[in-house]
């Protein structure tokens, strides 16, 4: 079995809303292997972005434990080893698309190699000819996708992307999710898609379950298609 990337132990997450407290994760423990497919279903409030916050550094637990096995531990696990895409493509307003994907680069001060790489990146998903629209130019869509590119410019060894389809019509989503796939044959990286769509997830290897904070790993697929 490949290395693990993440492992989670016990993890959970506790919001106070008003005089409630919520608990948007509650005991979750799983394991993410290099090179894993998995989708994460579950409806609204489960707790799927709760979960993806903090496998990406964007939150901590309130209990519990995570670790990044693979990557070096006095090293944020952003943008260099987690690429991350937002349901909401959160697009920088004042920058040009490619720039917008340069970002995660000039981070890790690749600023020689920055522009040429965020051009190829958008030719991947063939979004070359946006390279100098700014965001407000841009559709829904394509924003999405240069958001997607965004997170992959960095050869990520985990991808973490929260319904990359659902601002797509058919076609694009199956292009955008055959790119996903590519991405992560190629550099052997773990895939995590969180998703409603069972299409979706059936392209996955692997199928994760969470209803109210709890988080069901059991339900395994295999080359589902």
């Amino acid at each position: 079995m490949a290395d693990p990337v993440l492992i989670f132990q016990d993890v959970t997450r506790k919001f106070v809303v008003g005089a409630e407290e919520v608990t948007a994760l509650a005991n979750a423990s799983c394991v993410i292997h290099a090179g894993d497919r998995i989708a994460v279903m579950g409806p609204s409030g489960s707790g799927k972005s709760t979960l993806m916050a903090l496998i990406a550094q964007l939150d901590m637990p309130s209990s519990g434990a995570i670790s990044w096995p693979k990557f070096p531990p006095a090293e944020s696990v952003r943008p260099k080893y987690i690429g991350l895409s937002f349901q909401s493509p959160s697009l920088i307003a004042a920058l040009t698309a490619v720039e917008n994907v340069e970002v995660p680069l000039l981070v890790l001060e690749l600023g020689s190699k920055a522009r040429e790489k965020a051009f190829e990146m958008l030719k991947v998903f063939g979004l070359e000819h946006l390279a100098d629209r700014l965001p407000e130019e841009l559709s829904g869509g394509q924003a999405q996708r240069i958001a997607m590119a965004r997170a992959l410019v960095t050869s990520p060894a985990l991808i973490l992307a929260d319904e990359p389809t659902g601002q797509l019509d058919q076609e694009t989503g199956h292009l955008v999710m055959r790119k996903l796939k590519e991405i992560s044959d190629t550099t052997g990286a773990a895939l995590l898609i969180a998703t409603h769509d069972p299409i979706i997830a059936a392209e996955m290897n692997t199928v994760w379950h969470m209803r109210y904070g709890a988080l069901d790993t059991s339900n395994r697929i295999r080359n589902a298609l």
